[in-house]
């Protein structure tokens, strides 16, 4: 599943004009409605693709959790991640192995 989620990120990078047609084909195909090629076009432009793994966002994002009040009992310490996710198997694909 890592090395297609690669994949699909390069041909995205790649052939663009493709991606977002497909795009729109596959919403409309899902709704019933497809989007503007340019809509998709402009929202895209907007995204960074990686495979990378920003974990002061994972934590950032646990924080508006916590702040939200989704999870409690957190201890003054702060929430801590360790754990929750292992980043090995992604690290192993962008290593080629």
């Amino acid at each position: 599943m890592l090395l297609a989620n690669e994949d699909a990120i390069q041909f995205i990078k790649d052939r663009p004009d493709d991606t977002y047609t497909l795009v729109s084909d596959e919403l409309k195909e899902l709704t019933g409605k497809g989007l503007d090629v340019e809509l998709i076009k402009a929202t895209l432009s907007r995204l960074s693709l990686t495979t990378n793994i920003d974990q002061d966002a994972l934590q950032a994002m646990g924080q508006v959790a916590v702040d939200a009040g989704y999870i409690k009992d957190v201890g003054a310490d702060g929430l801590d991640l360790t754990g929750l996710y292992d980043l090995s198997l992604l690290k192993e694909t962008q290593e080629g192995k």
